[in-house]
């Protein structure tokens, strides 16, 4: 079963354990041409009723968009924005450290479709699935350099021992990666012996995530 996420409901621990959560959002979507004020409306919305989400998904997620309209204002007035043209707003309301999602690279897949009903009112359904252990505590989380401006998602609140066997395994499989590459091997060949858990370019993250140096962290707890 998919969750959903209300104003009444908090979550301390992890994402849906089904792999798939629902943001519903009493309103209309936005076009990615609409003026700032509009665009921070919507935000401000799908943001209050993820609130409660303690977690970050790490991994990649697609997103379903479901939008309530009544069908004289969809087909006879100008105020509808077409369905190709609201999606990105709506992902961009979804990341970063008051969303749920690190970066929109995480994206794999989207769809989205108006759907007529008789009340005047719109609504919109937000359903983000993902596999359901890619996820962080957001207190925690923290990225970690890895070279090349790359960075590895962490949670700093593990054990130092933990911390410690996953720098050094993430380093032997990076630098593993670049040997492979060296000796003539293609990147996809190469990539088989990193970590099912991808890293984020410098760009994506910084100014919004905590980030270190890899001894750095190693520093910070001792290691």
């Amino acid at each position: 079963m998919a969750g959903e996420f209300t104003r009444d409901e908090r979550s301390d621990s992890g994402p849906p354990d089904g792999g798939e959560l629902r943001v519903v959002v009493q309103g209309a979507p936005v076009s990615l041409q609409a003026n700032r004020d509009a665009r921070l409306a919507l935000t401000g919305a799908v943001r209050r009723e993820l609130a409660a989400a303690r977690y970050m998904l790490t991994g990649e997620v697609s997103m379903d968009v479901e939008w309530m309209i009544h069908e004289r204002v969809r087909y006879e007035t100008d105020r509808a924005p077409d369905v190709d043209n609201v999606l990105k707003p709506i992902a961009d309301s979804l990341v970063g450290p008051d969303g749920i999602i690190i970066d929109d690279c995480q994206v794999q897949a989207v769809s989205c479709r108006w759907i007529d009903w008789a009340a005047t009112s719109q609504l919109l359904t937000v359903s983000v699935r993902y596999r359901p252990e890619e996820w962080l505590p957001k207190p925690d989380l923290v990225f970690v350099h890895i070279g090349h401006s790359l960075y590895m998602p962490v949670c700093k609140s593990l054990p130092s021992e933990g911390i410690a066997l996953v720098l050094s395994t993430w380093q032997m499989m990076f630098d593993s990666r670049a040997k492979l590459m060296e000796a003539g091997w293609d990147y996809y060949q190469a990539q088989s012996v990193t970590p099912v858990q991808r890293p984020f370019h410098k760009s994506r993250i910084a100014g919004k995530f905590p980030i270190y140096e890899m001894e750095e962290l190693r520093s910070r707890h001792r290691l």
